[in-house]
């Protein structure tokens, strides 16, 4: 069994390797379209979904590391103040 806090540490750096992977894989596969010169004479058809299903994912795993990050810091500094107070009786 791992202790809390390695538990903590490995799923900040999962929740970091997954969100820049699927950024990666997402911009590998649909590259930005301002990079390429425009015609403006045809119509560009809109992203497709599977596009716009990579950028969901991607702010889904941007949004579970920040609150993978708060829940850390919130359960560190509890850890703290009961180990201060702790200390106090």
């Amino acid at each position: 069994m791992l202790e809390p806090n390695r538990k903590i540490m490995l799923s900040v750096f999962l929740a970091i390797i997954s969100a820049f992977s699927l950024m990666g894989v997402s911009y590998f596969i649909f590259p930005d379209a301002s990079s390429e010169p425009q015609n403006l004479s045809v119509h560009v058809p809109d992203q497709s979904l599977f596009s716009e299903l990579f950028w969901v994912i991607q702010w889904l795993c941007f949004a579970a590391f920040l609150a993978i990050i708060v829940v850390g810091m919130i359960f560190f500094t509890t850890k703290m103040r009961n180990k201060k107070t702790a200390k106090l009786a």
